[in-house]
């Protein structure tokens, strides 16, 4: 599993907060966050369009190439006669990279930034019923260019261990690997390891056209629907901007003008080389329920237990570099199958001084030792506060008392907190 760097159960935060962009990044149209349109009867994101931009909602964050986004999503109808319209749109700054998106026909489609389909799926999203939508996508070029023999190390095949290449061992239609290849010069000129490619003709020695036209990449696309696996390129142009990465996921289209509601339910959001698309997941929000330690501190717990934040009315307040607060946070949900992924704190927080103060995550979790049990604290990341009020998250992957992932009852057994780092 990838590292995971953002999720939105679409619970904690009423559209004022959604529309003043403290956790999302910007937004279109009209989204609203509505109460029962979940698909677990909690809030949801609704996007009705309508408008010339669409209705959307945008969130950016750290620069990557390789992006797995994780949704539950409802459409009302399907995308008009001869329409294909952005579901999951991966982009770098202004520039779209890549993009999940459907037709009139339903199905899935994967698109280039320039508007070019890379695969389409035969089939897509249900209308009125929420599905699992993955999407998984690596952003950079593709290169065509032909193999000459002069240009090649040596060959083998999927069965090949050791030993020189022979081309008796060669057949018509067999994939084989090819080394020491050298990429063209839009790439740097490096030298790979390993491509593959298809054997179109066979000599008595190295034929001077193993295979005409390759083309390779790092650029990959694919998409799953509850789980299956439905649309897939590999190898495939994905970069549409100077840079091989994106820094925005957008949910929904920007030029849907037709009476089409979207509902979107948890979301996660992954990056990393090792990413693997996670599968269907619940995102459930859970809130303070007493005070773990708060010396230093004015106010408690109870100030910062609204399900719906309010602003200055209720909040805590504290000063000075090192000062802690931790919180007890309610029973998490009885997980099922794959069990907890991450556990990821939500601080809506500012500073009196843009800049001038920064706050990191902190989670006390808990290990035996003999038959005692201790307190083993962890820091998560840190952010640099504004004047304004801004929601950061900061991801748990792993219990710091057991260094493994997180189980039902550890998890219920942690503090969840803040500490003033700058």
């Amino acid at each position: 599993m990838g590292h995971i760097v953002f999720c939105d159960g679409f619970d904690h935060l009423s559209t004022t907060e959604l529309w003043l962009n403290l956790k999302w990044t910007a937004y279109g149209g009209a989204p609203v966050l509505t109460a029962g349109a979940g698909r677990r009867s909690t809030q949801a994101l609704v996007a009705p369009n309508g408008a010339s931009n669409g209705c959307w909602v945008a969130k950016t964050l750290p620069a990557d190439p390789s992006w797995g986004i994780s949704v539950a999503f409802k459409p009302s109808v399907l995308p008009e006669t001869d329409h294909t319209r952005s579901l999951i749109a991966l982009l770098d700054d202004v520039f779209l990279q890549v993009e999940l998106a459907w037709n009139d026909l339903g199905q899935l489609v994967a698109r280039h930034g320039d508007g070019t389909v890379l695969a389409t799926a035969a089939g897509g999203p249900t209308t009125g019923t929420f599905r699992s939508l993955e999407w998984q996508a690596v952003i950079g070029h593709a290169y065509t260019q032909d193999l000459v023999a002069s240009a090649v190390d040596e060959v083998w095949g999927f069965t090949r261990a050791s030993g020189d290449f022979t081309t008796e061992s060669l057949a018509v239609g067999q994939v084989v690997y090819v080394s020491g290849f050298t990429l063209p010069a839009n790439n740097g000129a490096h030298v790979i390891t390993a491509i593959a490619a298809l054997v179109l003709s066979v000599a008595d020695v190295l034929a001077t056209e193993i295979g005409t036209d390759i083309t390779y990449g790092v650029g990959m696309v694919r998409a799953r629907l509850d789980q299956a696996v439905v649309l897939e390129a590999l190898g495939v142009e994905t970069q549409n901007s100077a840079n091989a990465a994106a820094d925005t996921v957008r949910l929904g289209p920007t030029d849907d003008e037709e009476s089409t509601t979207y509902t979107w339910d948890d979301l996660v959001v992954q990056q990393g080389a090792t990413l693997q698309l996670i599968g269907d997941v619940a995102v459930d929000a859970c809130y303070p329920t007493g005070n773990a330690t708060i010396s230093g501190w004015t106010g408690g717990y109870d100030l910062i237990d609204d399900l719906i934040p309010d602003s200055d009315s209720t909040v805590m307040t504290g000063q000075g570099v090192g000062l802690q607060s931790t919180v007890a946070i309610e029973s998490i949900p009885t997980t099922t199958g794959s069990g907890i992924h991450a556990l990821v704190l939500n601080l809506m927080a500012r500073a009196d001084v843009e800049a001038e103060a920064a706050l990191a995550g902190l989670v006390i979790g808990h290990e035996m030792v003999g038959v005692v049990m201790v307190e083993v604290p962890g820091s998560l990341s840190a952010v640099s506060l504004q004047t304004s009020y801004q929601v950061s998250q900061h991801v748990s992957d792993t219990d710091p008392g057991t260094g493994e992932a997180w189980t039902q009852g550890w998890a219920d057994l942690a503090a969840w907190g803040v500490e003033i780092v700058a």
